[in-house]
């Protein structure tokens, strides 16, 4: 769908933009490559200088980058959560068997699967960020929905993730899996609730999809019947629909639309887009603290910021007050921006129409 009509321009276009970055996606990807030292909670700060090396390939382009992390769990996302500590737990036992057989190759390669990232190795990176005045929110739930938010009010330029869900949250401008060489730019329009029925057909995290259906299918079925009510009713003769998925989908799509975000302009909670519903699963509008254990065997906890704005920054926060768009906005319309990473070495965007 973003492979089409490229052309070559330099990224220094991307100097002084602020762009919001994923950080549990460069969690997850240091951890992978030191998941044995952070298993076994070993002393090193290979994985702060890693993450240093990656905010570098940033700043020394002359973006300006707002890390948005995940808060609390939200209940719609609930047996996706556990889905996954599932898959840790299975992964451990194997790790602890290959140890037991002598296979350090097959344990190292388990020990990836069976991290957790705990709030310990958060409270780390965030301690690096204040270090390095480097703005950061701490979201009331789902980091994706924060980002999206941050974009589409005008609070930053981009968003840049690994998780395609900001495009069903309405992001106008994604850059996806960012490595420090090329970037792919694909420029596009699509219907909000098309898009939003069919990504949530095809699978996500508050709804796990029918079986046999990815989003191909979903596309194909939707095109077809027009409903999710319609596709289901055919459907439910030649396939394993689960019991209660229409009312589930449609509280997926209640999620999407209505997150609950922080705005940083008025500092309070509010829903994604307006509603006078309160949805219990969706969380709560209340501001919370939020605490971490400040190293890996404190046994306490220590209360840390939910947005650090340093003061080098607060002057751009303000300036944007007056430029911030107001309009509420109900899932991806008009032109999106999605860009991508290219494997080849250098520093390009890609820029595509779909």
């Amino acid at each position: 769908m973003v492979r089409k009509a490229i052309r070559r321009v330099p990224i220094s276009e991307y100097r002084k933009k602020r762009v919001s970055v994923d950080a549990f996606c460069w969690i997850h990807a240091i951890a992978s490559n030191c998941a044995y030292e952070i298993y076994n909670k070993l002393d090193t700060k290979k994985y702060i200088n890693m993450f240093r090396n990656k905010i570098n390939s940033l700043t020394k382009h002359g973006i300006v980058p707002i890390f948005v992390f995940d808060g609390d769990l939200i209940v719609a996302k609930q047996e996706t959560s556990e889905n996954r500590q599932n898959i840790r737990d299975k992964a451990r036992v194997e790790m602890e068997m290959a140890i037991e057989e002598g296979d350090s190759h097959r344990a190292r390669e388990l020990v990836k699967r069976a991290i957790k990232i705990e709030s310990w190795l958060v409270y780390e990176f965030l301690q690096e960020l204040e270090k390095q005045d480097i703005e950061y929110i701490i979201a009331p739930y789902e980091a994706d929905a924060q980002m999206a938010y941050l974009n589409r009010i005008g609070y930053v330029d981009h968003v840049m993730t690994e998780d395609s869900d900001l495009i069903v949250y309405g992001a106008t401008s994604i850059l996806f899996k960012f490595n420090g060489a090329l970037l792919t730019e694909s420029l596009g329009s699509f219907f909000a609730d098309n898009l939003m029925e069919i990504c949530i057909l095809s699978g996500c995290d508050y709804l796990s999809s029918i079986k046999g259906i990815g989003l191909k299918k979903a596309l194909k079925f939707y095109e077809k019947h027009g409903s999710v009510e319609e596709l289901v009713k055919e459907l439910q003769y030649k396939m394993d629909v689960p019991e209660g998925y229409i009312h589930r989908f449609h509280r997926a799509k209640l999620t999407f639309m209505h997150h609950i975000v922080y705005d940083p302009i008025t500092k309070e909670r509010k829903n994604y887009t307006h509603t006078d519903e309160d949805y219990e699963w969706l969380g709560s509008k209340e501001a919370k603290k939020h605490s971490m254990e400040p190293t890996c065997d404190a046994g306490y906890e220590v209360e840390v910021e939910r947005h650090f704005h340093p003061g080098i920054d607060l002057q751009s926060i303000e300036n944007r007050k007056n430029t911030v768009k107001k309009d509420e906005y109900a899932g991806c319309q008009g032109n999106v921006t999605i860009i991508t990473v290219d494997s080849e070495e250098g520093y390009d965007i890609l820029h595509s129409k779909l």
